[in-house]
């Protein structure tokens, strides 16, 4: 079925003007162009190229169940949680499913408690086992015959970079990248499911491992 984008009326995939307000439809063409751009996209492993022609096909016929199931769980992906969710929830293909259990229904980042900053640096991005020196904290950069770098003077968390490993040198948190608001929900607290039985078995499958994966 193809909804028109302009009124919302429903139409026969073939017409090419809406039988109600007789703006344009896209072409078929165009519509199939779309899908198989993301499919290949998709299969390629290039999530945001295939988010956005999935995206696109949405936004000109958002009757395209299994195209707007596919563009809400790559937004997930991209960590655009609240808008992927959004995006399932509007064409009631996903629901509630009780409190988050990652944050507990809180809303916030488990790692960061939502402090927005890494947990091991404080935010300060210089790495916590050797001060930001890049020496080992042991030997003192002096190497040798010392166990903990294994002789080579420099540190063996940080690899002599001076920088967090644990947030690569940008003092955000790991986990919510610095937004802290749970991935797992968003923010919301709430957790939720895909009603897998209103898609088709294909696009079902790969909404399931994207989400899994």
């Amino acid at each position: 079925m193809k909804l028109c984008p302009h009124c919302g009326a429903a139409n026969d995939d073939k017409v090419l003007y809406c039988v109600e307000c007789m703006k344009p439809l896209p072409s078929p063409v165009t519509l199939d162009y779309l899908r198989r751009e993301g499919m290949a996209a998709l299969n390629s492993g290039d999530i945001r190229r295939a988010e956005e022609k999935f995206s696109r096909l949405i936004s000109l016929n958002p009757g395209d169940r299994e195209a707007g199931a596919l563009a809400g769980v790559l937004r997930i992906k991209l960590g655009l949680i609240r808008e992927g969710w959004s995006l399932l929830e509007d064409p009631n293909l996903a629901e509630s499913s009780g409190r988050c259990p990652s944050c507990r229904g809180t809303g916030r980042c488990p790692t960061c408690e939502g402090e927005d900053i890494c947990i091991m640096c404080r935010g300060t991005r210089r790495c916590a086992f050797c001060g930001g020196r890049g020496l080992c904290p042991s030997c003192g950069g002096s190497g040798g015959s010392c166990a903990v770098c294994g002789g080579i003077g420099t540190c063996p968390r940080c690899g002599g970079s001076g920088e967090c490993s644990y947030c690569s040198g940008t003092g955000r948190c790991y986990t919510c990248h610095g937004t802290g608001l749970c991935p797992s929900c968003g923010g919301s607290g709430v957790a939720r499911r895909v009603k897998y039985g209103e898609l088709n078995a294909d696009v079902a499958e790969r909404v399931r491992r994207l989400l899994e994966g």
